[in-house]
């Protein structure tokens, strides 16, 4: 539909050539329309990459605060501290929320 478009449009300042089945476009129109493709490739694949990245961000969270409640399962086993147990059970239960959000995307 571009080469079409173009093969309509095309301007005293533009040529083509057609050769082996295919048509090369020469100018500053073709130019343009190549651009303009690949600023819409770009603008889709910066999309995909955010999407990407915020995926993860949520497993990197996810993963941090299991981290910490590993660290705090440690340490409540070697003080003895009853609420140290409790609270690494809390971060564990905060870690599994943040797991389930990152699985659902949410």
């Amino acid at each position: 539909m571009l080469i079409l478009h173009c093969y309509q449009n095309c301007r005293n300042d533009s040529y083509f050539s057609y050769y082996g089945g295919t048509l090369f476009l020469y100018g500053r129109w073709a130019i343009k329309a190549k651009a303009e493709i690949l600023e819409k490739e770009f603008v889709d694949s910066n999309h995909r990459s955010d999407e990407q990245m915020h995926r993860h961000h949520r497993w990197a969270q996810a993963m941090t605060v299991m981290l910490v409640a590993i660290s705090m399962a440690a340490i409540s086993l070697l003080t003895r501290k009853r609420w140290l147990e409790w609270l690494m059970w809390k971060l564990s239960g905060v870690g599994v929320i943040s797991g389930i959000f990152a699985i659902l995307q949410i």
